[in-house]
């Protein structure tokens, strides 16, 4: 699967899973979901690690660990508060949703100004100005 495949494969999942994280969450709450949801996790990583990824483990380095760790915490407490507010705003869902989903916009942000061996180019920059205006958009009608 080339990188362009696989993006649009992450797109779909990603657009998808909050529509059943969402629907779970109103039977049994965000805790049981992120609980539900790590297991999830973690046999998908047993997976991946079966289908030879073991020897990745030998590249582990004590700065490379703290890196995955940190961005598990944030991934995970990320996902622990959007549940919260879906869960505390009901009526707000879908604008929940799209406030949140803008990570990748600010990852392209922070990314361009924490590592500046990949700079945006003049019409990526446009994308993210246009992404920021269409959410205050959405915002300015609430």
């Amino acid at each position: 699967m080339d990188w362009k495949l696989a993006s649009f494969a992450a797109l779909g999942l990603w657009a998808t899973y909050m529509i059943f994280g969402t629907e779970a969450g109103k039977i049994h709450g965000e805790k049981v979901n992120m609980c539900l949801e790590a297991s999830a996790m973690v046999a998908v990583a047993v997976t991946a690690l079966l289908s030879g990824g073991l020897s990745d483990f030998a590249r582990v380095t004590p700065k490379s660990f703290a890196f995955a760790a940190l961005m598990g915490l944030m991934s995970a407490g990320g996902l622990y508060v959007q549940l919260y507010a879906m869960r505390i705003a009901p009526q707000e869902i879908s604008l929940i949703a799209l406030i949140s989903g803008m990570w990748p916009v600010a990852t392209v942000v922070l990314v361009a100004i924490l590592r500046m061996g990949n700079p945006l180019l003049p019409r990526q920059w446009l994308g993210v100005a246009f992404a920021g205006i269409g959410l205050a958009l959405v915002n300015w009608a609430q």
